[in-house]
């Protein structure tokens, strides 16, 4: 027993004799033991959070406030804004000139229906109906309600109804069906039905009468001007004679 106390005694006063900053060995064992994912966390840099961020000042709108438009205002915006919709319009979009009109490919010959062709070219609208309601080929019915079907879609775009005229009017051949035909003796052939159709173009003009008749005048007011006072009817001047027989040779 004294000797255990006697031990326990030395080391006591060893253990006061000792210096009391630690060694260099503890003290790199302690660094290296305190270098942990708390330190490393704080060598990352740090993310701004919503809470941490202090909200920056709002710039102050000196702008003027805009005033509450009226009932009054806003029909007269609207009814400006129509309007300029309606001027661009009509200057974008011309007046047309002419109406071009078809009928569908039915069972009938092109050389028969250039006949109806022939008839309504170069009448008005009215006077080709005139000549179809009175004409006795098979195919004038249905022409006829094309070709007035056609003259109202004209009126409704602008065109004078007075004013126009079958100024073209052209046949063109459709697909032809192909048909059996039964002969004798065990025998059979082919039979092919033609189809054609209807095209005309209305515009506003004059008819091939009215301009036949113009024809006729200018034809005559040029026999006029060709007659000089010598013949009695005192239009101009008189006209020289060129290659006039008069005489001999003139070198």
């Amino acid at each position: 027993m004294q000797s255990t106390r006697s031990a326990l005694q030395t080391l006591h006063t060893l253990s006061r004799a000792l210096p009391s900053t630690p060694s260099p060995v503890f003290s790199s064992q302690r660094r290296h033991a305190s270098f942990s994912l708390s330190s490393l966390r704080d060598l990352l840099p740090r993310r701004k959070k919503d809470n941490d961020s202090t909200p920056e000042a709002s710039p102050v709108n000196t702008a003027p406030t805009e005033q509450p438009k009226g009932l009054f205002d806003s029909a007269v915006e609207e009814e400006e804004v129509l309007l300029s919709r309606q001027d661009s319009y009509q200057l974008s979009t011309k007046k047309p000139t002419f109406h071009k009109s078809s009928t569908a490919n039915f069972k009938t010959s092109k050389r028969k229906l250039n006949d109806l062709a022939r008839l309504v070219a170069g009448r008005t609208a009215d006077e080709a109906l005139l000549q179809l309601q009175a004409t006795q080929k098979k195919q004038a019915p249905r022409l006829l309600s094309m070709i007035a079907l056609a003259r109202d879609h004209a009126v409704a775009k602008g065109l004078r109804r007075e004013k126009l005229v079958i100024a073209q009017s052209w046949v063109t051949k459709g697909p032809a069906l192909a048909r059996l035909d039964i002969k004798g003796r065990g025998r059979h052939g082919i039979k092919h039905h033609p189809s054609s159709k209807l095209h005309v173009l209305l515009a506003e003009g004059e008819t091939k009468e009215q301009l036949r008749r113009q024809k006729k005048q200018d034809q005559w007011r040029s026999s006029l001007r060709g007659l000089t006072q010598i013949d009695g009817v005192g239009l101009g001047k008189s006209r020289p004679v060129i290659n006039a027989g008069v005489g001999g040779w003139k070198w």
